[in-house]
């Protein structure tokens, strides 16, 4: 017995000591790869331009920027990226470099190559997007712009139009219940955004807009902001140190909250397919009145296999995000900047006011869009001034050269920020001078493509531009003319990077009835 013992104990220590070796060459093949990682970003990016940032060897540049979330922190990455001439380089802790592209030429090429997301950032949105198509590269990118192509064909954007009249109407009443006061028209935008993602995501009628106090925006607000923490904070980019800190706490709470609506709604819709079939019927087989999570059901690939419900839910996840979020955005800078340029301002009321009295009523309509040339080039120029996206962030898939003769290896991390290009003086007259003529066609036509980038470009561009700008013309057309909108010259925006371009402060504005 003793001898069966012994030989026990000896088996279980050479385990231990092999688990221990194990464990031994693990860690110094990874302190290997990361250094050497180092070592040819250092030899590649030796010539680049560091903007005058202060790089150490823990902390990379990250001390050079203030707290995250700040307007002094926008403005300090707007600094760097305006002194660059083409793209320079910046150090996220010891073993990250991303290299920031500024130039269009070489956004041009970047975007050319049908790059994915960048790995880092991608893993730290995925438990809320999972693998939906913009987190996504390669065959399965490939398929999934396929199948969601015709979500947004002109057939399928006609039947919003009346969800987005129906909803601004209702955020119209709500902003006349301020009678002129100065409110922060970013949550009353985020309630109308929301109302309209439910309605043409799930067809649900959520009365949102009738409660300032909603679980979704607010998780969602959370969320951005510990996103931006994570970015700014070397060590919360370590899944296990960041899932124990209060943080990751609180993250993991947002996202039970964001997440709950779409797996409700696509377990109920799940149930209702299954039934109709269990019936013999098919629902919804003419292509009208689909909402988007109809949609996401029957879409097919060309081998006839459709989407899992958890491709559906991370598809609604990010549509959620972009259609609620980003439109919100776009749409209370631009009504902040009709208070900011009163002339502007009239013109858009003007160009509306005609078009409906040669309609005869104030009902907008799918055809109407077109007749609002200047509103769409005032539209235009508030996305450029005051980019939804600051950042757009890739991962080369191959082997990128710039026109200088750089090679920019496969695996390198790119960003590129649509808010400094739609700034820098190089690639634009008068970049800080609001301007919406800068978009008539005479002065648009020697523009490079890739100076005006607020939907992204290439390949991957955003496939819902045209539902976003559709949005955006709709909302503010119906607000410039129930309303007169001045600015509160006591609560200037204080800009600020969450994911998107938002203000610290809010965006305070007074609506005057006409």
């Amino acid at each position: 017995m003793a001898m069966w013992m012994s030989f026990t104990g000896h088996i279980m220590w050479v385990s231990v000591q092999i688990w221990i070796a194990f464990l031994l060459i693990t860690l110094c093949t990874t302190i290997y790869g990361l250094f050497r990682r180092r070592w040819l970003m250092q030899k590649l990016t030796a010539n680049f331009d560091d903007c005058g940032l202060k790089t150490s060897f823990i902390w990379g540049n990250s001390k050079c920027y203030p707290s995250a979330n700040t307007k002094e922190y926008l403005d300090k990455v707007n600094q760097v990226f305006g002194r660059m001439t083409n793209y320079g380089r910046d150090w996220i802790g010891p073993f990250l470099c991303n290299i920031q592209v500024v130039s269009p030429e070489y956004i041009k090429i970047v975007f050319a190559n049908s790059d994915s997301k960048d790995s880092l950032f991608n893993n730290i949105l995925r438990p809320w997007t999972g693998d939906a198509i913009n987190f996504t590269e390669g065959a399965k990118w490939k398929r999934l712009r396929r199948l969601f192509t015709p979500f947004f064909q002109t057939s399928i954007l006609k039947q919003y139009i009346k969800i987005y009249v129906d909803s601004t109407e209702i955020f119209l009443d709500k902003i006349s219940d301020t009678k002129g006061r100065s409110v922060d028209v970013f949550g009353y935008v985020k309630r109308l955004t929301l109302d309209i993602a439910y309605k043409y995501m799930y067809s649900y009628e959520s009365n949102c807009q009738l409660n300032e106090e909603n679980d979704y925006i607010k998780a969602h607000n959370t969320f951005l902001e510990i996103y931006m923490e994570r970015l700014t904070f070397p060590p919360y980019l370590f899944e296990p140190i960041f899932h124990l800190s209060p943080s990751g706490f609180k993250w993991r709470r947002c996202l039970r909250v964001m997440l709950k609506k779409p797996k409700e709604e696509i377990k109920k819709r799940r149930l209702k397919f299954k039934e109709m079939e269990d019936h013999g019927h098919s629902e919804h087989s003419e292509e009208e009145n689909r909402d988007f999570l109809d949609m996401l059901f029957h879409a097919r690939d060309k081998n006839g296999e459709g989407l899992t419900d958890q491709e559906i839910c991370d598809e609604v996840a990010n549509v959620m995000h972009a259609g609620y979020h980003n439109i919100s955005v776009a749409i209370s800078w631009c009504l902040y900047n009709f208070g900011r340029f009163p002339d502007y301002q009239r013109k858009c009321y003007e160009e509306v006011q005609q078009l409906f009295e040669e309609k005869g009523n104030t009902k907008l309509e799918w055809d109407d869009l077109k007749s609002l040339p200047f509103t769409t080039m005032f539209i235009k120029e508030s996305l450029r001034f005051h980019a939804p996206v600051p950042a757009i962030l890739r991962k080369l898939l191959q082997d990128v050269t710039f026109p200088d003769g750089t090679v920019l290896p496969k695996g390198t991390s790119v960003v590129v920020s649509p808010l400094a290009t739609h700034h820098h003086p190089l690639y634009w007259e008068n970049p800080e001078v609001f301007d919406p003529y800068r978009f008539l066609p005479e002065r648009s036509k020697d523009r490079h493509s890739y100076a005006y980038i607020p939907f992204s470009g290439g390949p991957r561009n955003c496939l819902g531009k045209n539902l976003a700008m559709n949005e955006v013309k709709v909302a503010i057309a119906m607000t410039v003319h129930r309303f007169q909108i001045d600015v509160d010259p006591d609560k200037t925006p204080e800009w600020s990077q969450r994911i998107i371009l938002t203000s610290l402060n809010g965006i305070h504005l007074k609506f005057y009835p006409r």
